[in-house]
């Protein structure tokens, strides 16, 4: 890989220890990088441009790992992308929920379905596995069958008053009412009230 000149200079400048006289160690914008000492000039890093998702590079190649699950190389494309859809996006509101949804949609392209899983949880895409609208409650939500045929839950979309974005939550697939599934996802008891909504 292409020595990192920049982050290489600024290492130098922060006094970071030196090893063969190159820094042991450099910031990247997203990660850190370190020389590979048995080739002079080539270096080995990693990057994570968001929490759980993290980039591998080397002279060899690139390999992404999504909360721990290593993407094989059919998937890598995909998961790159989704990534790439929400970074810099702002997490609220509708421009966030298309950002989400345009990222949970490269996600959904994954073959492998725990990378796709995980990734749609990295890069909280949810919103692109909504299907057939299966109950729609003011106060509680809206309950949906899930597009993709590898999730058995369903899911219950509920906007934020305040901000406007929008939260998916899988449930179980037992839950006929978005009603049911909320008091379900708060742990409420059937003698429970309900619970509050926000205006």
């Amino acid at each position: 890989m292409r020595a990192p000149t920049r982050e290489i200079a600024e290492a130098f400048e922060a006094g970071v220890p030196l090893r063969g006289g190159v820094p042991v160690r450099v910031k990247t914008r997203t990660g850190v990088a370190v020389p590979d000492l048995a080739h002079p000039g080539r270096w080995t890093g990693w990057e994570e441009p968001i929490p759980g998702c993290i980039l591998v590079w080397s002279d060899k190649g690139s390999a992404w790992s999504v909360s721990g699950v290593v993407v094989p190389g059919s998937d890598a494309g995909h998961v790159s992308r989704a990534i790439a859809a929400i970074l810099g996006a702002d997490r609220h509101g509708p421009e966030g929920d298309a950002a989400r949804r345009t990222a949970g949609g490269h996600a959904m392209l994954c073959v492998d379905s725990m990378v796709r899983a995980r990734t749609l949880d990295a890069v909280d895409g949810w919103i692109a596995v909504l299907g057939e609208k299966l109950d729609d409650d003011q106060a509680h939500g809206c309950m949906y069958a899930c597009a993709d045929a590898d999730v058995t839950a369903r899911a219950l979309a509920v906007t934020c008053p305040s901000t406007l974005r929008v939260y998916v939550h899988l449930v179980p697939p037992e839950m006929a009412t978005a009603r049911e599934a909320r008091r379900w996802l708060m742990g409420l008891e059937a003698g429970d009230p309900d619970p509050d909504v926000e205006t």
